[in-house]
C-alpha cells in the first residue's frame, strides 16, 4: 500500500513542483549558469527549458522513501514538460539514490555540469573529451554540449537510460535499460540491446526473453525514432530495412488536431512500448513493440535443465549402485558354488 500511496502523490507533486518554479529558460546556458531545488528569487530556476518549452532539463522532483508522505525527493533529468504526465525520459547518474534537501547544478568555468551539495561536487555527465563552452536543451529533448567553435562536445542522446525520442538513434552495440519502477527510476532487471550481428533482444537479468527482429538478419543495424512515430530500423548504409510500428501511427495523426509528442521506452514490467500523446488534451495511447515471454520461456528452460539434471543424477547413481554391487576380479561370491 506504501508504494501504491506514493505513486498516487507523484502526479500532484509534480504538478505543485512545477507549477511554483515554471520560469523562461534562455536558449543557451552559459558559463556561470545554475540551477536549484530551492530557488530563493525570480531568477533562480529549478530547470531550463527548450526553446518551445517541450522539454526541461534539471531538478525533477520525486517522492522519497521515508514514511514522511510529503517529503521530496529529486534526481537531474530531462522530462516532457509539455506532457500531461511529465514524463521523465533520461536521467544522470541514474544508480545514484534520489537526494533531498538543498542543490544547485552549475555550469562550472571548467565546461562540465556538476550537481553541488553541501561541500561536494558530484559530475552530471561523463566522456566529455573537452570543456564546453555553451549548453542547449534542444526541442527533441536531447542535451547538447558545444565547444566555442560550436562543434558538438557531448549530448544526452548519446547516452540514453530507458527511452528514446523523436530524432535519436539507438546504434548498434547499445541498450536501454529499463527503470525499477514508475517512481523509482534507477536501472532496473530488463535491458533491450541491439547486438553487433543486428538482432534487438530483451533480457530480464540476463536471461533472453524476446527477440524482436531476429527475422532481418543483417548485420550492424541502428533504431530510429521519427517525429511522426515511426520507429524503423537501417543498416550501416543508412537504408531502412524495416519498421517496428508498420504505419500505426500515421492515422492517428492526420485525426489529431492538438500538437503531438511521441517516445518508445522499455518500461519496467520489460515490455518495449511506443507513446503517443495529444499535447492539451492530455491523450495518451501506446502501442506494444514487443512481447514478455520471460514466465514462460524461463519455466520451460529451468523445467528442462531440472530434468536434464535429475536424469544425469540418476544414471551416476545406478552407475555406482551397479559397481558397488559387482564383486572385484577373482572375488568369491557368498551363496555360490
Amino acid at each position: 500500500m506504501k508504494c501504491k500511496s506514493k505513486t498516487l502523490l507523484l502526479p500532484l507533486l509534480l504538478l505543485s513542483f512545477f507549477s511554483t518554479y515554471a520560469i523562461a529558460s534562455p536558449l543557451n546556458i552559459t558559463i556561470g549558469s545554475s540551477l536549484s531545488t530551492t530557488p530563493l528569487s525570480d531568477n533562480d530556476e529549478s530547470y531550463w527549458l527548450s526553446p518551445s518549452g517541450n522539454y526541461a532539463f534539471g531538478f525533477y522532483p520525486l517522492p522519497c522513501k521515508t514514511n514522511d508522505p510529503v517529503a521530496q525527493c529529486y534526481v537531474v533529468g530531462i522530462w516532457n514538460a509539455r506532457s500531461a504526465t511529465k514524463t521523465l525520459v533520461w536521467v544522470a547518474n541514474r544508480d545514484s539514490l534520489p537526494f533531498s534537501g538543498s542543490s544547485s547544478i552549475l555550469f562550472t568555468k571548467y565546461g562540465t555540469l556538476v550537481r553541488i551539495s553541501g561541500d561536494k561536487e558530484i559530475a552530471l555527465l561523463s566522456n566529455i573529451q573537452e570543456p564546453a563552452s555553451y549548453a542547449m536543451i534542444n526541442d527533441n529533448g536531447n542535451l547538447v554540449l558545444y565547444n566555442s567553435d560550436s562543434r558538438i562536445m557531448w549530448e544526452s542522446f548519446d547516452y540514453p537510460t530507458d527511452t528514446i525520442l523523436p530524432g535519436q538513434t539507438l546504434k548498434s552495440g547499445f541498450s536501454l535499460i529499463a527503470s525499477t519502477s514508475r517512481s523509482d527510476h534507477s536501472s532496473g532487471r530488463y535491458i533491450l540491446r541491439i547486438t553487433n550481428d543486428g538482432d534487438i533482444l530483451i533480457y530480464h537479468d540476463y536471461d533472453f526473453v524476446y527477440a524482436i527482429n531476429r527475422y532481418y538478419k543483417v548485420r550492424h543495424v541502428d533504431m530510429n525514432l521519427d517525429s511522426n512515430g515511426n520507429l524503423y530500423l537501417v543498416d550501416q548504409n543508412g537504408l531502412n530495412i524495416g519498421s517496428l510500428t508498420k504505419g500505426k501511427m500515421q492515422t492517428d495523426n492526420q485525426n489529431s488536431s492538438n500538437p503531438v509528442i511521441f517516445r518508445a521506452t522499455l518500461d519496467s514490467d520489460g515490455i518495449f512500448r511506443l507513446y503517443r500523446e495529444e499535447i492539451g488534451s492530455g491523450k495518451e495511447k501506446s502501442w506494444r513493440l514487443s512481447s514478455n515471454k520471460k514466465i514462460l520461456f524461463v519455466f520451460l528452460r529451468d523445467l528442462l535443465f531440472v530434468v536434464i539434471f535429475v536424469g544425469i543424477l540418476s544414471c551416476i547413481y545406478h552407475a555406482v549402485t551397479l559397481r558397488k554391487n559387482q564383486p572385484t576380479q577373482g572375488e568369491l561370491q557368498l551363496g555360490t558354488v
